[in-house]
Parts: structure tokens; sequence; C-alpha cells
């Protein structure tokens, strides 16, 4: 029995491509095939334009709720 996938005669071997796509608190982690960083990014990218503009966005959001946030408490705190 042979391990090694099979593929229909004239069909082209196809490669597999896997992006990863980590979303925390303040941090987006991107791996793709096996890449991370900035080669990550760049193949994000390419790939998902829209995916790595929504990450982009969703910390920027992020930040600027929580530094609105903390300019409230600290009026709040100045005023009393």
């Amino acid at each position: 029995m042979s391990s090694k996938p099979t593929q229909a005669p004239g069909e082209e071997a196809r490669t597999v491509e896997f992006t990863s796509l980590s979303v925390g608190a303040f941090v987006v982690r991107v791996r793709a095939d096996g890449r991370t960083g900035r080669e990550a990014w760049k193949l994000l990218r390419e790939r998902h334009p829209w995916f790595a503009w929504g990450a982009i966005a969703y910390v920027t959001l992020l930040l600027v709720a929580v530094g609105a946030l903390m300019l409230a408490v600290v009026a709040e705190a100045v005023s009393s």
C-alpha cells in the first residue's frame, strides 16, 4: 500500500496553502505556510487582503476604545 496521495490522470498537482489568523486582546498573530512575522503578513495581504485590513482595524479600534476609556477615567478623577 502506498502512502503517496493519488491524483486523477491529467489532473495537476495542487499545493496546500495554510493561513492562520489569531486575534487576542491587543495582538494579532499570523501564520502562513509555516512562516511567521512579516513574511506571514505579506502572504496574508496577498491571499486575503480583507482579513488583513479587518485585523488591523480591530486592533486600532480596540486601542482607541481603551484610550478613550482611560481619558474618561482620568477626566473624572481630575474633576472630583
